[in-house]
């Protein structure tokens, strides 16, 4: 047998490479979050032996603390995965104790001809592993939410992806068009008949691929049926585009079609495009034919142009990059006064871009909203900027008639910013874990449903949410002060206040309350003199966060209205922050409550 710690294990069909971290079964992959396939690979490296469920979890999730229940949900993942019914032919459960992996395991390199032999997988093997995220259990999982037999899914639903659409040119300047492609792709697509057709999340798609895996793969291990992929060339002003449809299974050519036009031509290249694939998605998949309306464009080729390299920015989400994104959103209005999308997509940055005072940025959101709905009240992007606007300056009848108005025209939109602000944050939570259904590794939808979790005081369920963005990305220090937020609300102070320190400035205020509740007075005061050095007339909400840990409600209360003065972004989220609870039972409470003119349920 090989002795070489990088090579894999083989028990029945599987193969388990350590190296590349994956698992094979007659020779297709089968898709393992990174916890499942540690926790896979832990009985497995250790077969025969009892493995107690401390010394799992201690090997699975090493230095951080977890409950009895997350394992206890890849032990249940990987039942299903490794078809282990109730004779138990590769995991035994030891009640009170532990697990023991009792199939038979050999180490090396996998034969072709061994391999070719195999039988092929079970129907009712789950393509991809799914943690239902239920009462206390911690949700580390992350691919598919469905766990149904394919032909039960057919018959509902068919997943189709866009793949990223590559840029053929040789220019990284052209990135843009490929992106802006792309994305009015993945748009337009979701919007044809979503009870028949979903949509796979374009970060999903995007990571999986930047993983090593194939467009093949996509449909045998994420469930997608159909696939659309495509290349953008340009060559001066002349632009063409490829695109084909696929259906996965033996990546059989449905059709193909190339389109070709000068970028000063009226209509833009990429609404042409989908308006010519919905078409033809509509007549290949029988689905109810309705013309697709893009609305809030330009005739302006030219501010077209500006407007998707304006977009291509404003996706990074970056500070830096929203800043030029801005400038290119204002140059494409001057172009055309008419564009409609520019102003509202100008509006969402307003909103996120620092300004002197907040108050600033979200009256300039508002005006540019505005003006989007000015030009095209029909403009569904340009109803929801207004209501963001109108959420941050407070202003909740015209934030409410704007949402009411986007879901008039949108009935898939729902606002979990509303629904919290009103107080209703689990129904918030339930809708962002419905969003992960078709995007389960994009990093920003599992801190959404772990910003909803903690909201509805669901701690355990929002450290799951939060510990997977940050294995989806490990940088995103909000996640991480957020995951701390919901220690420190389950008393474990020693894991909440390294991160709060790692994170700096931007956690002061949580870290000065945790101080002032654990009685480090002057820790405390230590926190509101930087607060203070800072800002010596802003940072209110943090500044009342550390008067709370101190029990001086008084101050509390003068620096909470402040707050309120200069429209703190948190403060919206006065009726559910859990950490506002001390105040609750003062009077002052309900008349800044009042004060605000938070909407009633």
């Amino acid at each position: 047998m090989t002795t070489d710690a990088d090579a894999p294990y083989n028990f029945g069909p599987f193969w388990l490479d350590p190296a590349e971290k994956t698992l094979t079964s007659a020779g297709e992959p089968v898709a393992l979050t990174p916890k499942v396939f540690d926790t896979l690979l832990a009985l497995v490296s250790h077969t025969g032996r009892l493995l107690s469920k401390d010394d799992l979890m201690k090997e699975v999730w090493p230095n951080t603390f977890v409950e009895e229940a997350n394992l206890a949900q890849n032990i249940s993942v990987l039942r299903k995965i490794l078809g282990d019914g109730a004779e138990s032919r590769y995991i035994e459960t030891v009640p009170k104790r532990g697990y023991r992996f009792v199939a038979p395991v050999t180490r090396g390199r996998p034969n072709p001809a061994a391999v070719a032999s195999l039988p092929p997988r079970r129907n009712n093997v789950p393509r991809l592993a799914v943690a239902a995220i239920t009462g206390a259990t911690l949700a580390i999982i992350v691919l598919l939410a469905w766990v149904a037999r394919p032909v039960e899914r057919e018959n509902t639903r068919a997943i189709l992806a866009v793949l990223p659409i590559a840029n053929i040119t040789g220019d990284p300047d052209d990135e843009y068009l490929s992106d802006g492609l792309t994305e009015e792709l993945v748009t337009q697509v979701g919007r044809l008949h979503p009870p028949r057709l979903a949509v796979l999340g374009r970060v999903t798609v995007a990571r999986y691929l930047a993983n090593g895996h194939t467009a093949a793969d996509i449909g045998t291990v994420l469930g997608v049926r159909y696939v659309i992929e495509g290349s953008v060339r340009r060559e001066g002003s002349r632009v063409r585009v490829s695109v084909r449809l696929l259906e996965t299974p033996g990546q059989t050519l449905l059709w193909a079609d190339s389109y070709e036009q000068d970028m000063g031509e009226a209509l833009p290249m990429q609404i042409r495009v989908s308006r010519a694939v919905t078409s033809r998605l509509q007549t290949t998949l029988s689905l109810p034919s309705e013309r697709l309306v893009i609305r809030g464009g330009t005739e302006n080729p030219q501010a077209f142009e500006l407007y998707l390299k304006a977009h291509f920015l404003w996706n990074k989400r970056m500070p830096d990059m929203q800043l030029k994104a801005l400038r290119l959103y204002e140059q494409a209005v001057a172009l055309d006064p008419t564009f409609a999308q520019a102003y509202a997509e100008m509006s969402q940055v307003h909103v996120a871009v620092p300004n002197p005072t907040s108050i600033d940025g979200y009256q300039l959101a508002l005006e540019a909203a505005s003006k989007a709905l000015a030009i095209d009240d029909g403009l569904v992007a340009a109803h929801i900027s207004l209501a963001a606007a109108a959420m941050h300056l407070f202003d909740w009848p015209t934030a409410e008639r704007a949402l009411r108005r986007a879901e008039e025209l949108d009935p898939t939109f729902r606002s979990t910013e509303f629904m919290l602000i009103r107080g209703q944050a689990d129904d918030a939570l339930a809708e962002s874990e419905r969003a992960l259904e078709n995007d389960p590794l994009n990093m920003l939808a599992w801190h959404a449903a772990g910003f909803h979790a903690f909201y509805a005081r669901q701690y355990t369920k929002a450290i799951g949410h939060f510990l997977q963005a940050i294995e989806l990305d490990p940088s995103h220090v909000y996640s991480r002060i957020r995951l701390a937020d919901c220690y420190a609300a389950l008393g474990r102070y020693d894991e909440a206040i390294p991160i709060w320190q790692e994170a700096g400035s931007v956690a002061l205020g949580n870290l000065g309350l945790a101080y002032g509740l654990l009685n480090r007075r002057q820790d405390a005061l230590d926190v509101l003199r930087q607060l203070h050095e800072q800002s010596p007339t802003h940072l209110a909400l943090g500044k009342a966060g550390v008067y709370i840990g101190l029990g001086d409600l008084d101050s509390a209360f003068y620096w909470m209205n402040k707050a309120y003065d200069e429209r703190s972004f948190q403060l919206i989220y006065l009726k559910v922050d859990p950490r506002l609870d001390p105040l609750r039972a003062d009077p002052r409470y309900e008349e800044l409550v009042r004060r605000a003119g938070f909407p009633a349920l």
